[in-house]
């Protein structure tokens, strides 16, 4: 750390020649961090990270954002150094995060902003321990189920199976180019936000055998990707992106001609400017924004695609990356294979986030409702609206009665929900409701999965496709032979 630049306040230019944001100018005050030693570890995270390339620099930059918090907490509690800090300091400073109010508006933080500026101290914490270990404590003092109950509430879902026919229908009509095939891109890819923005022209060419493969740069990874595969429907939004923004490529700087999601400001800036679209403003496209009192209407609202709740829908790009993997994960599709294409470094990754997402999560909402004793007594909650009971009580014996219960999602123009049809199987659907007089078929279906999870020969990444079914089912047959039971 002897090349580290002198006193509080450094400029760093993003040298990164892949980065959206190559050539602007960061600026580092530490001077709101008043103890020495906490501000040379932040110096040194900054330093280092920057000086090895390891972590984005506009990334650095955000981390320094959220450190503040904590260094507010150092200053209220007296604190100068990290070594003595405690299990203890650090449930003080989860009360602090609940009870912090913004001075600029009195507002508290949302539980998923504290979780992230938690976990960005915490990581602070692991790197000193490796770079500068007289810096921080010397033993773990994160249980790392600190914020648990809150990654569950807010953690980042799969696009519900409704809500992507939805979409679909609408990118049929939808206007505005960027989010056409942008959402088109992202439900073939699964792309990181950074990754989408960054795409560059001529990224896009024909396989040796079939199909087409997509060149990207991983900011994630810092790593250059190469011959993604990629469906003949995304090469097509790709190569109509470049149609649409050719004549303002035209008229963008050399550093900015390379980029695909170039567009030229209207409301923001200066008028004219031609710029590369940030993540944030396509998530406003995509959801609506609220400006100066008024509400600008996004892609969502504006097609009115709404949830099982009859809400409308505000989707994160995010899902789009689960949505691709649970699909894969649900056509079998070995494990290794969704690590490359997800590009996690970790396996691990892989099967923690994504395995197993779309049947469990459904199964904790499947305990509380779908399982009853009389269809003829069925609770009204289970329905959206009156409509929808109306249809079901007319419809239980014919049209909702599948081989296994029965489906509570009336016809839509006479079409079945996507689902039934991709799937056959809805155990863990919320519309999905069975009674004992199933309780036969369930059994069955029990014993041939756990025949098959017997003879598996496919590996792990198959047994973790059928286990979740599995854990349902025998749910399902617990719950069944309860109330058989019972009466």
């Amino acid at each position: 750390m002897n090349d580290m630049p002198k006193g509080n306040q450094w400029d760093f230019i993003d040298r990164d020649d892949k980065s959206m944001y190559y050539g602007k100018n960061f600026r580092f005050d530490f001077n709101m961090f008043e103890a020495e030693q906490i501000r040379m570890l932040i110096k040194f995270y900054v330093w280092q990270n920057y000086k090895t390339g390891a972590v984005a620099l506009r990334t650095i930059h955000t981390h320094c954002s959220s450190f503040r918090y904590f260094n507010t907490f150092c200053i209220e509690n007296k604190i100068e150094s990290l070594v003595n800090i405690d299990t203890n300091t650090i449930d003080e400073y989860m009360t602090f995060l609940r009870l912090y109010k913004a001075s600029r508006n009195g507002r508290t933080l949302k539980y998923v902003t504290q979780s992230g500026i938690f976990s960005t101290f915490k990581m602070l914490v692991h790197w000193g321990q490796m770079y500068v270990p007289h810096l921080v404590p010397h033993r773990e003092i994160f249980s790392g189920n600190e914020y648990s109950m809150i990654n569950v509430k807010h953690k980042i879902e799969y696009i519900p199976d409704d809500v992507l026919v939805q979409i679909q229908d609408a990118l049929k009509v939808e206007e505005n180019p960027y989010i056409k095939y942008g959402l088109i891109i992202l439900m073939s890819t699964g792309l990181r936000r950074s990754e989408l923005m960054n795409l560059k022209v001529n990224c896009v060419t024909p396989h040796a055998l079939k199909g087409y493969t997509l060149t990207l740069y991983d900011f994630k990874n810092r790593r250059d990707v190469r011959k993604l595969p990629i469906p003949p429907m995304c090469a097509e939004a790709i190569r109509m992106l470049e149609e649409v923004t050719a004549e303002i490529r035209k008229e963008a700087g050399d550093e900015l001609k390379p980029y695909l999601f170039l567009y030229r400001t209207s409301r923001c800036g200066i008028a004219n400017e031609i710029r590369v679209i940030s993540g944030p403003t396509f998530t406003k496209w995509m959801n609506g924004y609220l400006q100066k009192g008024k509400y600008y209407s996004g892609f969502m609202s504006k097609h009115n695609i709404v949830g099982s709740d009859g809400e409308i829908y505000k989707i994160k790009i995010h899902q789009f990356r689960k949505t691709v993997a649970t699909d894969m994960f649900s056509k079998n599709v070995d494990l290794k294979v969704i690590q490359e294409f997800l590009r996690h470094s970790d396996p691990g990754t892989t099967k923690k986030y994504y395995a197993d997402s779309k049947d469990i999560d459904r199964a904790r909402l499947f305990e509380k409702i779908n399982i009853i004793g009389n269809i003829d007594n069925i609770d009204s909650d289970v329905f959206e609206n009156e409509k929808e009971l109306s249809w079901f009580n007319n419809n239980k014996h014919k049209a909702a009665k599948m081989c296994d219960g029965y489906c509570t999602m009336p016809l839509k123009k006479g079409k079945i929900c996507e689902r039934l049809i991709k799937h056959q199987k809805c155990y863990t659907c919320s519309r999905y409701i069975t009674t004992p007089e199933y309780l036969k078929a369930h059994k069955e279906h029990l014993a041939e999965l756990e025949a098959e999870l017997a003879n598996n020969i496919y590996g792990s990444h198959y047994a973790n496709h059928l286990l979740p079914t599995i854990s349902v089912l025998k749910i399902i047959i617990e719950k069944l032979e309860a109330i058989d039971n019972a009466e």
